[in-house]
């Protein structure tokens, strides 16, 4: 019965973790498809960040684009929200002798145009 139970709470923590980056991915299409109407406002600076490492890569992945959103607010407040960043790339290293993934992602900020900015 405890194997069975330890079983359904992998399961229930496992779930959330896997979806993540999907959730991610489909909000970031329909945030794209939002934007060619609003209007968008990009930075001239492209940021580079690197992810903590981790065994298992969608959780490198998150980490990456943590740490560029992080940094993205502290150098450019209001432009930190991944899905809104133009040209957005990501690459993920497996490490063989600590079995990690470490992630690098890089993009050009950008955020909504507000009111009265001009949309060019």
């Amino acid at each position: 019965m405890m194997g069975h139970m330890n079983q359904v709470r992998l399961r229930f923590v496992l779930f959330p973790v896997f979806m993540f980056p999907i959730g991610l991915m489909l909000s970031s299409h329909s945030a794209e498809s939002y934007l060619s109407r609003a209007g968008l406002t990009c930075s001239q600076q492209r940021l580079v960040s690197f992810g903590y490492p981790h065994q298992r890569v969608a959780l490198a992945e998150m980490a990456a684009i943590i740490v560029w959103q992080k940094q993205a607010v502290t150098d450019l407040p209001g432009y930190g929200k991944w899905p809104l960043a133009q040209g957005r790339n990501m690459k993920c290293r497996f490490n063989k002798s600590s079995k990690y993934y470490r992630c690098q992602v890089s993009a050009t900020p950008c955020r909504i145009k507000k009111g009265k900015e001009k949309i060019s």
